[in-house]
């Protein structure tokens, strides 16, 4: 999509980065029973195919890169091809022959960049996720209970500023199209369904600023 020129991409400052494809190989099943006695041998992973870009980039590590960024307290956590152990570098090839389409979103990206900049909901949490990566670099645990219990209360005190993260609403209301009214109408399971995937909807800002950005697209 985004090689081609045929969308914009919204979301983390990349995607996860696995560009690879592994088959495990048991040892056991290699050689002859016995051969070494009853001690399992153990497996080896091997990297059997790896997968590019259109345009010749590698997939591994680097991923693809959004358009524009979505802070989320999900970038704390150690996630991604690149913490993993013995990872494979990245690399190129020669580019495939292909057309990227004549569209222009510098405007729909440098407007949606500005309003993610200034969105109330999107500074805090920024800044809930310094908060947390401080809060993960404490390696001490007070062994005094006074000691603790002040520690805990302190940060019972801090947090209390990021649950208004939890309490974000759209101000976008989400219904089932127009062919699945009938269904939610017979259905009382998938009506009770469709009520709490719309209400989920309504509390992802994500989201609501992806249909801001689709509704800028000309």
């Amino acid at each position: 999509m985004k090689d081609y020129n045929r969308a914009v991409i919204v979301g983390a400052p990349q995607t996860f980065g696995k560009g690879t494809v592994q088959n495990v190989v048991e040892l056991d099943n290699m050689v002859r029973s016995k051969l070494f006695g009853d001690e399992k041998l153990g497996a080896l992973k091997l990297t059997i195919e790896k997968f590019y870009r259109v345009n010749g980039a590698g997939n591994q590590l680097h991923g693809v890169a959004s358009d524009v960024v979505m802070p989320d307290a999900v970038a704390v956590l150690d996630m991604g091809e690149g913490t993993e152990k013995y990872v494979m570098d990245w690399d190129s090839i020669p580019s495939a022959g292909y057309d990227r389409l004549d569209n222009d979103f510098t405007y729909v990206i440098n407007s949606s960049r500005e309003r993610v900049g200034k969105s109330p909901y999107f500074n805090v949490v920024k800044e809930n996720i310094e908060w947390l990566k401080k809060r993960k670099e404490i390696k001490q645990v007070p062994l005094s209970m006074e000691e603790f219990r002040s520690d805990d209360k302190k940060y019972k005190q801090e947090s209390k500023k990021f649950d208004q993260i939890s309490q974000y609403s759209s101000p976008y209301n989400y219904v089932s199209p127009r062919y699945e009214i009938p269904m939610v109408e017979k259905d009382t399971v998938l009506a009770s369904k469709r009520k709490s995937w719309h209400k989920d909807l309504k509390k992802d800002a994500t989201l609501t600023e992806s249909i801001d950005i689709l509704s800028s697209m000309k």
